[in-house]
């Protein structure tokens, strides 16, 4: 099963698409072409953003997950179950909103998520705000790898 990251309705409304389904149809037309034996299945409307959070961008990784508890919601939970589902997302900063929207549809009856995103986010350097360290942004800066690890979760899988 293959889900785009979703969007608050407000935010959908604004900016006219999501971004994270766009993706999601492309990934499909390559992987239905190259991998056919998957059968793959779009399903846009399985996993629901039901929080309007503020923008993540400025957030440390600590604030990002707190502003995303139960922003999501699984509207297809009979959809989900038992699924592998492949979690579509633009950009993967600190993982927060992937581990968030994965929570969600693995306490749905998920069997395993896996998380593509288009882009990665890095850092060259640790952050500062005035005299404090954030080490939880210094944990995701290292450009040398591509992996996404979600550990937190169990049945998660990397890639």
């Amino acid at each position: 099963l293959v889900v785009p990251m979703p969007l608050h309705h407000k935010r959908r409304r604004e900016r006219g698409f999501n971004q994270s389904e766009e993706l999601a149809r492309c990934a499909l037309r390559v992987l239905r072409h190259s991998a056919p034996e998957w059968q793959l299945k779009l399903a846009p409307r399985s996993l629901m953003r039901i929080v309007n959070t503020p923008p993540q961008a400025g957030q440390t990784s600590r604030q990002r997950r707190i502003n995303l508890r139960r922003a999501f919601a699984v509207a297809e939970s009979e959809a989900v179950h038992g699924r592998r589902v492949l979690l579509i997302d633009d950009v993967l900063t600190t993982g927060a909103t992937a581990r968030s929207a994965s929570q969600e549809l693995l306490r749905a009856g998920a069997e395993t998520v896996w998380v593509a995103t288009l882009a990665r986010a890095t850092r060259a350097f640790p952050v500062y705000r005035g005299s404090d360290f954030y080490e939880d942004d210094a944990q995701w800066h290292d450009a040398a790898t591509s992996s996404v690890r979600l550990d937190s979760l169990q049945g998660q899988h990397s890639f």
